[in-house]
Protein backbone atom coordinates (compact mmCIF):
# COMPACT_ATOMS: atom_id res chain seq x y z
CA UNK A 1 0.00 0.00 0.00
CA UNK A 2 2.79 2.39 0.98
CA UNK A 3 4.58 1.53 -2.25
CA UNK A 4 1.46 2.38 -4.28
CA UNK A 5 1.09 5.73 -2.51
CA UNK A 6 4.74 6.48 -3.11
CA UNK A 7 4.34 5.73 -6.80
CA UNK A 8 1.24 7.90 -6.95
CA UNK A 9 3.12 10.77 -5.28
CA UNK A 10 6.03 10.46 -7.71
CA UNK A 11 3.65 10.31 -10.65
CA UNK A 12 1.77 13.36 -9.41
CA UNK A 13 5.02 15.30 -9.01
CA UNK A 14 6.06 14.34 -12.52
CA UNK A 15 2.72 15.44 -13.95
CA UNK A 16 2.87 18.77 -12.10
CA UNK A 17 6.45 19.28 -13.30
CA UNK A 18 5.49 18.50 -16.87
CA UNK A 19 2.57 20.93 -16.73
CA UNK A 20 4.76 23.66 -15.23
CA UNK A 21 7.39 23.14 -17.89
CA UNK A 22 4.71 23.27 -20.60
CA UNK A 23 3.34 26.52 -19.27
CA UNK A 24 6.79 28.07 -19.01
CA UNK A 25 7.76 27.05 -22.50
CA UNK A 26 4.40 28.18 -23.82
CA UNK A 27 4.82 31.63 -22.32
CA UNK A 28 8.38 32.03 -23.51
CA UNK A 29 7.42 30.75 -26.91
CA UNK A 30 4.43 33.05 -27.43
CA UNK A 31 6.61 35.57 -29.27
CA UNK A 32 8.79 33.42 -31.46
CA UNK A 33 9.48 35.97 -34.17
CA UNK A 34 11.38 39.20 -34.59
CA UNK A 35 9.52 42.22 -35.94
CA UNK A 36 11.03 43.67 -39.10
CA UNK A 37 12.45 47.15 -38.70
CA UNK A 38 11.29 49.66 -41.34
CA UNK A 39 14.10 51.61 -43.03
CA UNK A 40 15.19 54.90 -41.49
CA UNK A 41 13.91 57.66 -43.75
CA UNK A 42 14.26 61.40 -43.28
CA UNK A 43 11.40 63.62 -44.40
CA UNK A 44 13.79 65.60 -46.58
CA UNK A 45 14.75 62.35 -48.37
CA UNK A 46 11.27 61.78 -49.79
CA UNK A 47 10.78 63.54 -53.12
CA UNK A 48 7.88 61.50 -54.52
CA UNK A 49 4.95 59.51 -53.13
CA UNK A 50 2.64 57.26 -55.09
CA UNK A 51 -0.71 56.03 -53.79
CA UNK A 52 -2.45 53.16 -55.59
CA UNK A 53 -5.90 51.76 -54.94
CA UNK A 54 -8.23 49.74 -57.14
CA UNK A 55 -6.12 50.36 -60.24
CA UNK A 56 -6.00 54.15 -59.81
CA UNK A 57 -2.70 55.90 -59.03
CA UNK A 58 -2.03 59.31 -57.53
CA UNK A 59 1.48 60.78 -57.65
CA UNK A 60 2.69 63.51 -55.32
CA UNK A 61 6.00 65.18 -56.14
CA UNK A 62 8.08 67.69 -54.21
CA UNK A 63 8.47 70.98 -56.06
CA UNK A 64 10.84 73.18 -54.08
CA UNK A 65 9.13 73.80 -50.76
CA UNK A 66 5.72 72.69 -52.07
CA UNK A 67 4.13 69.42 -53.15
CA UNK A 68 2.18 68.99 -56.37
CA UNK A 69 -0.22 66.39 -57.73
CA UNK A 70 0.88 64.97 -61.09
CA UNK A 71 0.34 65.11 -63.97
CA UNK A 72 -1.88 68.20 -63.63
CA UNK A 73 0.49 70.04 -61.31
CA UNK A 74 -2.21 70.93 -58.78
CA UNK A 75 -0.97 72.25 -55.46
CA UNK A 76 -1.27 69.55 -52.81
CA UNK A 77 -2.64 70.15 -49.33
CA UNK A 78 0.53 70.65 -47.29
CA UNK A 79 -1.08 69.42 -44.06
CA UNK A 80 -2.18 66.19 -45.78
CA UNK A 81 1.31 65.55 -47.18
CA UNK A 82 2.85 66.29 -43.78
CA UNK A 83 0.67 63.59 -42.17
CA UNK A 84 1.76 61.09 -44.83
CA UNK A 85 5.45 61.88 -44.30
CA UNK A 86 5.08 61.44 -40.54
CA UNK A 87 3.84 57.87 -41.11
CA UNK A 88 6.34 57.02 -43.86
CA UNK A 89 9.32 58.32 -41.89
CA UNK A 90 8.12 57.24 -38.46
CA UNK A 91 6.57 53.84 -39.24
CA UNK A 92 6.64 51.59 -36.18
CA UNK A 93 5.46 47.97 -36.15
CA UNK A 94 4.20 46.76 -32.78
CA UNK A 95 3.12 43.15 -33.36
CA UNK A 96 2.46 40.46 -35.93
CA UNK A 97 -1.26 40.23 -36.59
CA UNK A 98 -1.28 37.16 -38.85
CA UNK A 99 1.04 34.71 -40.55
CA UNK A 100 -1.61 33.63 -43.02
CA UNK A 101 -2.27 35.16 -46.40
CA UNK A 102 -5.95 35.82 -45.74
CA UNK A 103 -5.53 39.45 -46.73
CA UNK A 104 -9.19 40.22 -47.38
CA UNK A 105 -9.95 40.01 -43.64
CA UNK A 106 -7.63 42.97 -43.08
CA UNK A 107 -8.54 44.96 -46.25
CA UNK A 108 -5.11 44.11 -47.61
CA UNK A 109 -6.36 42.26 -50.70
CA UNK A 110 -5.96 43.73 -54.19
CA UNK A 111 -9.43 45.28 -54.16
CA UNK A 112 -9.14 47.13 -50.84
CA UNK A 113 -5.52 47.78 -49.96
CA UNK A 114 -3.89 51.19 -50.34
CA UNK A 115 -0.41 50.72 -51.74
CA UNK A 116 1.97 53.49 -50.68
CA UNK A 117 5.44 53.92 -52.18
CA UNK A 118 7.99 56.56 -51.19
CA UNK A 119 10.91 57.49 -53.43
CA UNK A 120 14.03 59.60 -53.38
CA UNK A 121 14.38 60.42 -57.04
CA UNK A 122 13.94 57.04 -58.72
CA UNK A 123 15.13 55.04 -55.70
CA UNK A 124 12.41 53.23 -53.77
CA UNK A 125 12.66 53.97 -50.05
CA UNK A 126 9.56 52.20 -48.73
CA UNK A 127 6.65 50.19 -50.10
CA UNK A 128 3.75 49.65 -47.75
CA UNK A 129 0.32 48.09 -48.16
CA UNK A 130 -2.16 49.79 -45.84
CA UNK A 131 -5.23 47.91 -44.64
CA UNK A 132 -8.05 48.78 -42.26
CA UNK A 133 -7.75 50.02 -38.71
CA UNK A 134 -7.34 47.45 -35.95
CA UNK A 135 -10.33 46.96 -33.59
CA UNK A 136 -8.64 49.20 -31.02
CA UNK A 137 -8.57 52.03 -33.62
CA UNK A 138 -5.06 52.81 -32.37
CA UNK A 139 -3.27 50.63 -34.91
CA UNK A 140 -3.45 49.88 -38.62
CA UNK A 141 -2.99 46.52 -40.36
CA UNK A 142 -0.09 46.74 -42.83
CA UNK A 143 2.04 44.55 -45.06
CA UNK A 144 5.60 45.29 -46.08
CA UNK A 145 7.17 44.67 -49.46
CA UNK A 146 8.39 41.07 -49.95
CA UNK A 147 6.88 40.02 -46.60
CA UNK A 148 3.73 37.91 -46.58
CA UNK A 149 2.99 38.54 -42.89
CA UNK A 150 0.49 41.10 -41.60
CA UNK A 151 1.54 43.50 -38.86
CA UNK A 152 0.08 46.01 -36.47
CA UNK A 153 1.49 49.49 -37.18
CA UNK A 154 1.25 52.20 -34.59
CA UNK A 155 -1.53 54.79 -35.11
CA UNK A 156 -4.75 54.74 -37.12
CA UNK A 157 -3.66 56.23 -40.43
CA UNK A 158 -5.45 54.60 -43.37
CA UNK A 159 -7.50 57.77 -43.91
CA UNK A 160 -4.25 59.72 -44.46
CA UNK A 161 -3.63 57.81 -47.70
CA UNK A 162 -7.10 56.65 -48.77
CA UNK A 163 -7.92 59.88 -50.63
CA UNK A 164 -8.75 60.96 -54.17
CA UNK A 165 -7.24 63.90 -56.05
CA UNK A 166 -9.97 66.29 -54.93
CA UNK A 167 -9.35 65.52 -51.25
CA UNK A 168 -5.59 66.01 -51.68
CA UNK A 169 -5.77 69.38 -53.46
CA UNK A 170 -4.93 72.54 -51.56
CA UNK A 171 -8.29 74.25 -50.95
CA UNK A 172 -6.73 77.59 -50.00
CA UNK A 173 -7.86 79.97 -52.77
CA UNK A 174 -7.10 83.33 -51.18
CA UNK A 175 -4.59 84.09 -48.44
CA UNK A 176 -3.71 87.67 -47.46
CA UNK A 177 -1.20 88.14 -44.65
CA UNK A 178 -0.90 91.93 -44.95
CA UNK A 179 -3.26 94.72 -43.96
CA UNK A 180 -5.88 95.67 -46.53
CA UNK A 181 -5.95 99.43 -47.09
CA UNK A 182 -8.65 99.72 -49.78
CA UNK A 183 -11.53 97.62 -51.09
CA UNK A 184 -13.47 98.17 -54.31
CA UNK A 185 -16.75 96.24 -54.41
CA UNK A 186 -18.62 95.84 -57.71
CA UNK A 187 -22.06 94.37 -58.34
CA UNK A 188 -23.31 94.82 -61.90
CA UNK A 189 -23.11 98.54 -62.71
CA UNK A 190 -22.77 99.58 -59.06
CA UNK A 191 -19.51 99.93 -57.21
CA UNK A 192 -18.34 101.09 -53.81
CA UNK A 193 -14.79 102.24 -53.11
CA UNK A 194 -13.89 101.91 -49.43
CA UNK A 195 -10.66 102.60 -47.58
CA UNK A 196 -9.33 102.47 -44.09
CA UNK A 197 -9.57 105.92 -42.56
CA UNK A 198 -7.34 107.40 -39.91
CA UNK A 199 -7.96 106.33 -36.33
CA UNK A 200 -10.40 108.56 -34.43
CA UNK A 201 -8.88 111.38 -32.42
CA UNK A 202 -7.68 109.91 -29.15
CA UNK A 203 -9.52 110.90 -26.00
CA UNK A 204 -8.95 110.06 -22.36
CA UNK A 205 -10.61 106.62 -22.09
CA UNK A 206 -10.94 106.83 -18.30
CA UNK A 207 -12.68 110.18 -18.53
CA UNK A 208 -14.98 108.97 -21.26
CA UNK A 209 -15.91 105.81 -19.36
CA UNK A 210 -16.49 107.77 -16.15
CA UNK A 211 -18.85 110.16 -17.93
CA UNK A 212 -20.71 107.42 -19.75
CA UNK A 213 -20.62 104.91 -16.92
CA UNK A 214 -19.42 102.25 -19.38
CA UNK A 215 -16.17 100.70 -20.51
CA UNK A 216 -14.23 102.88 -22.92
CA UNK A 217 -14.12 101.64 -26.53
CA UNK A 218 -10.88 100.97 -28.35
CA UNK A 219 -9.96 104.48 -29.44
CA UNK A 220 -7.09 103.34 -31.66
CA UNK A 221 -9.09 101.11 -34.02
CA UNK A 222 -9.12 102.51 -37.61
CA UNK A 223 -12.46 103.11 -39.23
CA UNK A 224 -13.72 102.39 -42.74
CA UNK A 225 -15.04 105.13 -45.00
CA UNK A 226 -15.78 105.76 -48.66
CA UNK A 227 -13.28 107.71 -50.73
CA UNK A 228 -15.48 110.81 -50.31
CA UNK A 229 -15.51 110.45 -46.52
CA UNK A 230 -18.85 108.74 -45.81
CA UNK A 231 -18.72 106.36 -42.85
CA UNK A 232 -19.05 102.64 -43.57
CA UNK A 233 -19.94 99.86 -41.15
CA UNK A 234 -16.64 98.78 -39.60
CA UNK A 235 -18.11 95.47 -38.44
CA UNK A 236 -19.33 94.54 -41.93
CA UNK A 237 -16.08 95.54 -43.61
CA UNK A 238 -13.93 93.77 -41.03
CA UNK A 239 -16.05 90.65 -41.50
CA UNK A 240 -15.61 90.83 -45.29
CA UNK A 241 -11.85 91.33 -45.09
CA UNK A 242 -11.47 88.55 -42.52
CA UNK A 243 -13.41 86.09 -44.70
CA UNK A 244 -11.46 86.88 -47.87
CA UNK A 245 -8.06 86.97 -46.14
CA UNK A 246 -8.22 83.25 -45.33
CA UNK A 247 -10.59 81.70 -47.85
CA UNK A 248 -10.82 77.99 -48.60
CA UNK A 249 -13.08 76.38 -51.18
CA UNK A 250 -15.11 73.18 -51.05
CA UNK A 251 -13.88 71.90 -54.42
CA UNK A 252 -12.65 72.95 -57.86
CA UNK A 253 -14.52 72.79 -61.16
CA UNK A 254 -13.30 72.27 -64.72
CA UNK A 255 -14.83 75.39 -66.27
CA UNK A 256 -12.42 78.26 -66.94
CA UNK A 257 -12.87 81.90 -65.96
CA UNK A 258 -13.55 82.63 -69.62
CA UNK A 259 -16.36 80.05 -69.65
CA UNK A 260 -17.94 81.59 -66.55
CA UNK A 261 -18.58 84.97 -68.19
CA UNK A 262 -18.91 88.20 -66.23
CA UNK A 263 -18.98 87.93 -62.42
CA UNK A 264 -22.10 89.00 -60.54
CA UNK A 265 -19.97 90.42 -57.73
CA UNK A 266 -16.29 91.23 -57.30
CA UNK A 267 -13.96 92.54 -54.65
CA UNK A 268 -10.63 94.20 -55.42
CA UNK A 269 -8.50 94.34 -52.28
CA UNK A 270 -5.45 96.55 -52.16
CA UNK A 271 -2.52 95.95 -49.83
CA UNK A 272 1.16 95.69 -50.76
CA UNK A 273 -0.28 94.29 -53.98
CA UNK A 274 -3.76 93.72 -55.36
CA UNK A 275 -5.94 90.67 -54.70
CA UNK A 276 -9.13 89.93 -56.63
CA UNK A 277 -12.17 87.82 -55.85
CA UNK A 278 -15.20 87.02 -58.04
CA UNK A 279 -18.63 85.46 -57.58
CA UNK A 280 -20.50 83.85 -60.47
CA UNK A 281 -23.68 81.76 -60.59
CA UNK A 282 -25.06 79.23 -58.13
CA UNK A 283 -24.81 75.47 -58.53
CA UNK A 284 -26.60 72.89 -56.36
CA UNK A 285 -26.38 74.74 -53.08
CA UNK A 286 -22.95 76.21 -53.79
CA UNK A 287 -21.64 79.30 -55.59
CA UNK A 288 -19.06 79.34 -58.39
CA UNK A 289 -16.20 81.70 -57.52
CA UNK A 290 -12.71 82.66 -58.60
CA UNK A 291 -9.72 84.58 -57.32
CA UNK A 292 -6.45 86.05 -58.52
CA UNK A 293 -4.64 83.41 -56.43
CA UNK A 294 -6.24 80.42 -58.15
CA UNK A 295 -5.90 79.37 -61.79
CA UNK A 296 -9.11 77.35 -61.50
CA UNK A 297 -12.69 78.24 -60.63
CA UNK A 298 -13.99 76.75 -57.42
CA UNK A 299 -17.10 76.24 -55.31
CA UNK A 300 -17.89 77.84 -51.96
CA UNK A 301 -21.02 77.30 -49.82
CA UNK A 302 -23.91 79.67 -50.50
CA UNK A 303 -23.82 80.91 -46.89
CA UNK A 304 -20.23 82.01 -47.35
CA UNK A 305 -21.05 83.72 -50.64
CA UNK A 306 -23.86 85.67 -48.92
CA UNK A 307 -21.42 86.69 -46.21
CA UNK A 308 -19.10 88.12 -48.88
CA UNK A 309 -21.71 89.67 -51.18
CA UNK A 310 -22.35 92.88 -49.21
CA UNK A 311 -25.33 95.14 -49.84
CA UNK A 312 -23.92 98.61 -50.56
CA UNK A 313 -26.90 100.45 -49.06
CA UNK A 314 -26.63 98.53 -45.80
CA UNK A 315 -22.90 99.22 -45.60
CA UNK A 316 -23.46 102.97 -45.91
CA UNK A 317 -26.45 103.15 -43.56
CA UNK A 318 -24.60 101.57 -40.67
CA UNK A 319 -22.16 103.70 -38.76
CA UNK A 320 -18.62 102.38 -38.39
Amino acid sequence: MRMDRKKETILLVLIIGALAAYLVFRRTGEIHYQLPKPPAIGKEDVTRITIEKGGATITLKRDGDRWRILPEGYRADEAAVKRMLEIICGLRLTAMASESANYAVYDLDDAHRVEVSAFKGDRLLLKLDVGKAAPSHRHTFVKLRDDKHIYHAEKNFRSYFDKDVSALRDKQVLKIDEEISEVILTAGKESLHVRRGAAPAEVNPHQASAEAGEEAPDQKAPRWETVDGKPVSGKEMDDLVKTLSDLKCDDYIKETKKDAGNPTFSADLKAGRNYEFFLYGEREGKTVAGSSESDDLFLIPDWKAKRIRKNFKDLLEKKG
